[in-house]
């Protein structure tokens, strides 16, 4: 009988998520996918993955090719899922820097759980995350005068479009040499055919 696999998601401060479907029984899992989510300043974080596979379940013959999987491969996974909340994060940004430099002038915090609702199960996991960034990101140095530089440029109409925000050339493919290669050898193929 095969085992009923639980979804698990788990946050280890200061900035690690790994994701993993496992046997309840024995904590075993064939698959784990793991971030990490580094604020590097006001408006920009750095988002680190990595795609981890048991080797005992690739059949035999096959483990040269199948693993580790192609980065590209794992890069338009990983894409696939950010790009669900880039929409979204690119267009609240403003508010929540403004709800947060608000919060920092009356002398108190402001925390995501007033910004956001939390209400599915499978966002409990970024309701922790989004504590850990309450507890964190604010005590930044040069936190507000950060927040206040980058809302002036907003305001001023000088920060990037969103269309280039959106731009999955721009934003990763430009900058990934190994999505760049996978893109120039998917394009010589086009045209040997």
């Amino acid at each position: 009988q095969v085992p009923s696999l639980q979804a698990t998601s788990t946050f280890t401060a200061p900035c690690q998520v790994v994701n993993g479907r496992r046997d309840p029984t024995t904590g075993k899992t064939n698959f784990l996918n793991a971030f990490w989510v580094v604020p590097t300043g006001v408006g920009r974080s750095r988002f680190m993955s990595v795609a981890i596979i048991r080797k005992d379940i690739v059949p035999l013959g096959l483990g040269h090719v199948l693993l580790p999987p192609p980065r590209w491969s794992t890069n338009l996974g990983i894409l696939k899922f950010t790009d669900q909340d880039n929409c979204l994060l690119i267009s609240e940004q403003q508010y929540v820097l403004r709800a947060e430099l608000a919060a920092h002038q009356a002398g108190g915090t402001v925390r995501r759980s007033q910004l956001y609702k939390y209400t599915s199960p499978g966002e409990r996991l970024v309701a922790v995350l989004g504590r850990f960034l309450d507890a964190t990101v604010q005590q930044m140095p040069n936190r507000r005068r950060g927040i206040e530089a980058h809302l002036a440029i907003l305001d001023a109409g000088q920060g990037p479009s969103r269309a280039l925000l959106l731009d999955r050339w721009a934003q990763h493919t430009a900058i990934c040499p190994d999505s760049r290669a996978a893109h120039r050898n998917i394009t010589a193929l086009a045209w040997a055919a």
